[in-house]
């Protein structure tokens, strides 16, 4: 695992100095859970959110981003096209999905989602 964010002038524990304590159980289960996917995971800390990447090219699979009342997850979803029509039929598309987490069952519910997303970049 490899941090960018120092390098931008925001660190992991800036960023959690925002959140209050519920919220910052919620991240820290999250977050342990990405961390551990692999060896290539890359954690870029940004003033309003974390992003989660594989390899040196930080190819973004993940994002947590603190709201007032929980915290909002974004992970990557990969999906064949050949079922739409596409002007490339067989082609690939990315999308975003984001889902709110507030309790320890919701960030249980999402870290497979997010192990999906791991391994679809």
């Amino acid at each position: 695992m490899s941090v960018i964010g120092p390098g931008r002038g925001f660190s992991i524990e800036d960023f959690l100095v925002k959140l209050g304590p519920s919220r910052r159980d919620l991240f820290e289960l999250i977050r342990g859970n990405v961390l551990g996917l692999g060896s290539d995971v890359v954690e870029d800390v940004r003033m309003h959110r974390v992003v989660y990447g594989r390899g040196a090219w930080l190819r973004s699979f993940a994002e947590l981003r603190p709201t007032s009342l929980c915290l909002e997850v974004c992970y990557r979803v990969r999906r064949d096209s050949s079922n739409v029509d596409s002007a490339t039929p067989g082609s690939l598309s990315v999308s975003w999905r984001t889902v709110s987490v507030s309790s320890v069952a919701e960030a249980s519910a999402v870290l497979s989602l997010i192990r999906e997303a791991y391994l679809s970049v």
